[in-house]
């Protein structure tokens, strides 16, 4: 399982995608669910799990 980063001028977060990931630089937007990865003493590592987008 991998991941990726996303960020902007206040923070970032982690993504699992469901498939595919981008390029370096692309600009995405993700719909998923945020999980919270693990807590080690006061920092925690927040994620999004990408919803699979289904074909129509």
């Amino acid at each position: 399982m991998g991941y990726f980063v996303i960020s902007d001028d206040t923070d970032s977060i982690t993504v699992i995608p469901s498939k595919t990931f981008p390029k370096v630089g692309e600009e995405v937007k993700i719909k998923g669910t945020v999980k919270n990865a693990f807590v080690i003493g006061d920092k925690s590592l927040m994620v999004v799990v990408e919803e699979e987008k289904h074909a129509r």
